[in-house]
């Protein structure tokens, strides 16, 4: 019954091998936009925890419980879960991340059945989890022991890259190495996506890049009112809304110029971008350096 009830909820990572793609800052938006309608808890795993205050939470306060405790010390959800941080949305609960994480890796690193602990907690705390309908998760970039239970546990991981040849080889070598570590752990292939940020459309990689992949474009100018959100206590979505750009825009951090889905875990993009007023054309395909989607 507890495997029936966690399986109703949508637990979404983002990851990837290079940092500065705009991860956070997508994440952070995509919980944003769907938290006006739907409960989402946004899950921070990463030791730097941008997440964490972006949501305008105190790191310092000596009383927090993270991320961390649910490792070490078998916290419960309503003990680590801090309810509507943001008061423009409500509907967002935050786990918070703590710097000491990084400590944590150490220590359940010779733990049996380590790749399992966060999994266990979801299915421990199924009866205070299971009013959410998202559950994504922030994460650094490894496959580090932290990060293997936050991808163990997702349906579905979404890769997040700049255009650039580094990121976009670090990309290819998460997957070519989560596609080791998951078969280790009998984890079916649930790399579902990959977002390219900062798209710019005067470089020939980006055009090669348009080429190569049947893209979801909606790009989003890089203009100074998409980049001072953070300390607003909002996501961008509600300051982007009246935005409506053309093909020469760079692309800004809020679902930018491509998108190459296999199956984003349900999430309604059609919706989320008639909310945004932006203009949106849809086509699917495959997840780079692999195979051709469905």
């Amino acid at each position: 019954m507890y495997h029936d009830l966690l399986q109703e909820i949508k637990k979404i990572a983002f990851g990837t091998l290079k940092g500065g793609p705009g991860k956070t800052a997508t994440l952070f938006n995509t919980v944003g936009v769907l938290a006006e309608t739907e409960l989402v808890l946004a899950v921070d795993a990463d030791p730097q925890f941008n997440l964490t205050t972006n949501a305008g939470i105190d790191v310092t306060d000596p009383n927090i419980k993270t991320l961390r405790d649910v490792f070490e010390n078998g916290a419960t959800a309503e003990e680590v879960i801090i309810k509507s941080p943001i008061s423009e949305l409500p509907n967002l609960d935050i786990l918070p991340s703590s710097i000491q994480l990084t400590a944590t890796e150490i220590k359940i690193v010779n733990l049996g059945g380590r790749e399992q602990i966060f999994n266990n907690f979801l299915i421990d705390n199924i009866d205070y989890l299971k009013k959410y309908k998202y559950i994504f998760f922030d994460t650094n970039p490894n496959l580090g022991m932290i990060n293997q239970n936050i991808f163990n546990a997702a349906d579905s991981i979404v890769l997040v890259s700049d255009i650039s040849s580094n990121s976009i080889m670090g990309a290819e070598f998460f997957i070519a190495l989560w596609e080791t570590i998951r078969w280790q752990l009998r984890k079916s292939d649930n790399v579902a996506a990959l977002i390219l940020n900062n798209a710019d459309f005067r470089t020939t990689l980006t055009h090669r890049m348009r080429i190569t992949f049947k893209v979801w474009r909606m790009p989003l100018p890089n203009l100074p009112t998409t980049k001072n959100f953070w300390r607003g206590g909002s996501s961008i979505c509600k300051r982007a809304a009246a935005v409506r750009v053309g093909e020469g825009a760079k692309c800004a951090v809020l679902f930018p110029a491509f998108v190459c889905p296999r199956a984003f875990a349900g999430l309604d993009f059609k919706a989320i971008a008639s909310a945004l007023g932006s203009p949106v054309a849809v086509e699917l395909a495959g997840r780079v350096g692999v195979r051709d989607g469905k």
